[in-house]
């Protein structure tokens, strides 16, 4: 909604947002999806803030862009860099095709700035394809620390906080697919295990490339 971009940017820098994910296109099936919140050149005042699109990188399905945010009255005052990383090519109330999925997510884990802070995950409704990635981006941190996740848990707790995060069952199965597409493509010793946990009694194991169900 274009009455709440100023509230938008003025949240991003009262939490000192590193990155910002944006899930959706702007415009999908004819229908307006998300309000254009950024500019394409140059710097645009939101309110008493100032931001200038730095740098844009389009990918295959993602555009990457670098912001710089200073408050409008303090031309020469502070300013804070942040990333926005746009994937395009997730279509609405479905999942996208989970090797790119994958990808995009490790792009997002890799970027780094020099002002390190918050990210902010959107998508249009903001719990369909926003719940997918939060619950993705989650696990395979989980797996990586722990060698196990329970994505039910961590889905029900999610709900907890805001209604219907990962709005279909195509989603939810999405993401034991791409999980075990992530485990089966990392290079494991063979005493390295990780469990996918759907539920408290049905898992997903995989061992040293080879995915059994329990």
């Amino acid at each position: 909604m274009k009455a709440t971009v100023v509230d938008f940017w003025r949240m991003v820098w009262q939490e000192r947002v590193e990155k910002i994910v944006m899930l959706a296109n702007l415009v999908e099936h004819g229908r307006v999806k998300c309000e254009k919140y950024w500019p394409d050149g140059g710097i645009t005042n939101y309110g008493d803030l100032a931001v200038t699109n730095v740098d844009e990188i389009p990918y295959h399905d993602c555009v990457q862009r670098t912001f710089h945010v200073s408050k409008s009255i303090e031309p020469e005052g502070e300013y804070r860099e942040l990333t926005q990383f746009h994937y395009t090519s997730w279509p609405d109330m479905k999942p996208p095709e989970s090797s790119s999925l994958l990808k995009f997510i490790r792009r997002v884990k890799a970027s780094t700035t020099s002002q390190p802070g918050t990210m902010i995950v959107h998508c249009s409704a903001g719990i369909g394809r926003t719940g997918t990635f939060i619950t993705m981006d989650a696990m395979l941190t989980q797996a990586e620390v722990e060698g196990q996740v329970d994505v039910f848990k961590f889905i029900r707790a999610m709900r907890r906080q805001r209604f219907r995060m990962v709005q279909t069952i195509d989603q939810y199965k999405f993401i034991f697919v791409a999980l075990l597409e992530s485990c089966q493509t990392e290079k494991l010793h063979p005493s390295q295990q990780t469990t996918l946990s759907a539920n408290s009694g049905k898992s997903i194991s995989h061992r040293a490339g080879r995915g059994d169900r329990s």
